[in-house]
């Protein structure tokens, strides 16, 4: 309790001296800032005269150069400060590492020597563990000594103790310093002569009584109660240690968030005094300008060309009003027929104000449907792209499923023929069998060779499994078919639940995964649509249930739920559902977007959900999703039966 009241005041310590400490440099910079006013009305003054000499180019050219090395010098200057302070973090956890790696391997040392010295007392009649303890006790003793020496010498002198050291930490190890020294060189002692008195393969069966005794001594005495009273008290310094470690870390966080403070605050104020600086080198170069301007718009609009524009710069812009001047001087003359052209040149200037407006309203709006062109576009390319691609599968599907389906029909044709044939055989041998019940040898022999009875009763039973396999390949050639339709860019009247059922005999060799298929089909009627593109919006949003599913392999129950009804006179709906790990609302909110996916990367495009929501809006249907994570996720489609009459309404 008492080690986190200090933390928390040494913490709470730390924060006033920050407070103070900034408090005192705004007091500082409030007082320079008063300081230099009177002074910076003299360096503005310097600087505009300095600046009435220079050429328009210089101006650019210096006042990029200022505003540019202004962020720069002072976000270097906001890293530098930031790194000392980081560097002075890292140096401090370095320092706890360092003596809680110390103290780890004294405390190791302490107690390998003491193990391997008691572990002799049960190996002294036993040469070969006698030798093998007894050096491993030399050389932990040797390592405690060295260990021990190394503490002593660097301990009460680690990097920067004088400001981070805990004075709890410095109080014990003093008192360790102090109480243990004895302690360690009589244990050490105490080591060497133990491992003098043994010598394996020379100890005599009457000294080793003496031996043993002598073992029972030194583990029984003061001494092991001070090595322990030793180890203690380092698990007390470790402690400390891991506090003082706790802070650095503490202090390395308190750097980065100076780091990033010094940074955006270097940032902010180079950001200021840039756009300032920006602020005094446009107007140093445009109020010239806008003098002429003004002067020029006066004379144009009063015709007195008696007006003269003051001189206020000795670049190019005072060249130019000096010219401006004499030339107003020199025109004065001919101020009537100039009355007479300005009257004339404002009616063309209307006029031509007045069809350039209409221009930019026409650029307008043409700039809007072109952004909304190419935004359609956008969406057409990705649909044109998936159209293309079911497109030519679908001509692959149909060329491979004619080649297949001649041999097919082959086989399927003269299944049954063969079929009649094998039966008439097997009948004639059975007749054999009856007539002839006591064959010749040879044929017996033969029989037996080729186990006629199981070949009589195996037969059919091969030729019924190839009938079933030829009918799910016509079957799969069917599905495939009826899947991608050639004819599918024309609007055709079809019967969605074939189509779904298409999908699913396709889909089929990944349910057989222990994904169950639940159907509650209506009485639909025929509805007019792109079959196709409706296949292709039920095999992505199957797909994707059946990846949410296979994506959790510890669900038990893995089901898909198919709906269709028909809802309204004009109007069908599909659900489909599954028992997955559902979907976040704001994964939801986005599903439907382009290149938007949930799935691991190089496991989707992100375009399937997005050509889905196409293909239903030209279908003048919707398509919604309903779901929570870990409840699954419910895609509900609704279309007209008849879109032009949902067009019309």
């Amino acid at each position: 309790m008492q080690l986190e009241y200090r933390l928390v005041y040494h913490c709470a310590f730390e924060g006033m001296i920050k407070i103070m400490f900034w408090k005192h440099k705004l007091g500082i910079l409030r007082q320079r800032v008063n300081n230099f006013l009177p002074l910076n009305f003299l360096i503005v003054n310097r600087i505009q005269r300095v600046t009435r000499r220079l050429k328009i180019r210089r101006k650019i050219i210096c006042g990029y150069a200022v505003i540019l090395s202004i962020p720069v010098v002072g976000t270097t200057a906001g890293i530098l400060i930031a790194e000392y302070y980081q560097q002075q973090a890292r140096e401090l956890e370095e320092d706890a590492l360092e003596e809680i790696h110390l103290i780890t391997r004294l405390q190791a040392a302490l107690l390998q020597t003491r193990t391997h010295k008691q572990q002799l007392i049960f190996v002294l009649d036993k040469p070969k563990q006698l030798q093998q303890e007894r050096s491993d006790l030399l050389k932990y003793a040797v390592e405690l000594e060295r260990v021990w020496f190394e503490f002593k010498s660097t301990e009460g002198n680690t990097k920067n103790s004088e400001i981070e050291e805990l004075p709890g930490e410095a109080e014990r190890i003093k008192h360790i310093l102090e109480h243990h020294e004895g302690s360690i060189k009589a244990y050490l002692g105490e080591a060497t002569e133990i491992t003098k008195q043994i010598e394996p393969f020379s100890l005599k069966p009457e000294k080793v009584e003496v031996v043993h005794q002598l073992l029972v001594n030194c583990n029984t005495g003061s001494l092991p109660l001070q090595i322990n009273h030793l180890i203690d008290d380092l698990s007390g310094v470790t402690h400390w240690a891991y506090i003082e470690y706790e802070l650095a870390e503490q202090h390395y966080r308190t750097a980065q968030v100076i780091r990033v403070e010094i940074i955006a605050g270097s940032i902010a104020l180079s950001v200021g005094l840039a756009t300032l600086l920006a602020i005094y080198t446009s107007r140093a170069i445009s109020q010239p300008i806008q003098a002429v301007t003004t002067i020029a718009q006066q004379v144009t609009q009063d015709a007195n060309f008696h007006r003269q524009v003051p001189v206020t710069t000795e670049d190019e812009i005072g060249v130019l009003t000096i010219s401006l001047n004499t030339l107003m001087q020199r025109v004065a003359q001919y101020t009537q027929q100039l009355e007479l052209a300005r009257q004339t040149l404002e009616q063309r200037v209307f006029e031509r104000t007045q069809e350039l407006e209409q221009k930019n309203q026409q650029l307008l709006q043409t700039h809007a449907e072109l952004n909304q062109t190419l935004h359609n576009l956008q969406q057409t390319q990705s649909q044109l792209v998936q159209t293309e691609k079911m497109s030519s599968l679908g001509h692959l599907v149909a060329g491979i499923s004619h080649e297949i389906n001649n041999p097919i029909n082959f086989i399927s044709n003269n299944i049954k023929y063969a079929n009649d044939y094998i039966e008439e055989l097997l009948e004639l041998v059975h007749l054999y069998q009856q007539e002839y019940p006591n064959p010749n040898p040879v044929i017996t022999d033969y029989s037996q060779g080729i186990e006629l009875d199981f070949l009589v009763e195996d037969l059919p039973k091969i030729l019924s499994s190839m009938k079933m396999g030829t009918e799910r390949i016509c079957q799969l050639i069917l599905s495939l078919r009826n899947f991608y339709r050639l004819d599918g860019k024309e609007m055709q009247e079809v019967n969605l639940n074939q189509g779904i059922e298409s999908t699913l005999l396709i889909l089929n060799h990944q349910l057989k995964q222990g994904i169950e298929i639940i159907k509650d089909y209506g009485d639909l009627p025929l509805i007019e649509c792109y079959p196709t593109q409706l296949n292709q919006v039920f095999m992505n949003i199957l797909q994707n249930s059946i990846d949410a599913l296979q994506s959790q392999p510890e669900q038990p129950n893995k089901q898909i739920v198919i709906q269709t009804q028909k809802v309204e006179p004009n109007q069908i709906s599909v659900r489909i559902q599954d028992n997955g790990g559902g979907i976040s609302s704001q994964a939801i909110s986005q599903i439907f977007e382009p290149f938007f996916t949930t799935k691991d990367v190089g496991k989707g495009t992100g375009l399937g959900l997005s050509i889905c929501s196409q293909i239903i809006q030209k279908h003048q249907g919707q398509i919604k999703v309903n779901s929570k994570l870990g409840e699954g996720t419910e895609f509900v489609i609704t279309l007209p039966i008849h879109p032009e009459l949902a067009i019309a309404s």
